[in-house]
């Protein structure tokens, strides 16, 4: 039995070498605010946060590039700011388990114009549109940002 779990762990350590040496792990993000007015001017948080996890644990040190953009768009907004904080994987539970976190800050401005321009936005009040954040080139999954035009709102 021993040597079954000895060939588990040798084959596990392998897989996580090439994924390391490859740079291809699994990315998650979450942004605030969890939607974005973009008719606001600057009234709000002048920006918007990104909180970054990984397969792998970042070191600062390694992170070279952090953008976030629109799957299909041409352009991309660089972070103004990153650090690395351990934050609690279900910030609801008290007893949450802390996981290592990439903590990229946006200018707000530049974000709103990289989604009007590129994202496709509708003319209507309330919408969903895709984001993606890369870090040293390896892409998150889509993350889905609520866009509201509050000049477009329904009258009552």
């Amino acid at each position: 039995m021993k040597g079954k779990w000895l060939k588990l762990a040798v084959v596990a350590m392998a897989l996580l070498g090439v994924v390391a040496a490859t740079g291809c792990y699994g990315i998650d993000v979450d942004i605030d605010p969890d939607s974005l007015n973009l008719m606001e001017k600057t009234n709000g948080k002048a920006v918007i946060t990104a909180y970054v996890t990984a397969d792998i644990i970042f070191d600062l040190d390694d992170v070279e590039t952090v953008e976030v953009a629109c799957p299909m768009g041409s352009t991309a907004v660089d972070a103004n700011w990153v650090k690395i904080a351990w934050l609690p994987l279900d910030p609801g539970d008290p007893y949450s388990p802390l996981i290592k976190t990439l903590v990229v800050k946006f200018d707000r401005k530049a974000v709103v114009e990289m989604v009007k321009a590129e994202c496709d936005v509708d003319q209507t009040f309330d919408q969903w549109v895709r984001l993606v954040v890369t870090v040293n080139d390896d892409e998150s999954d889509n993350y889905w940002l609520r866009v509201l035009m509050p000049e477009l709102a329904p009258e009552e």
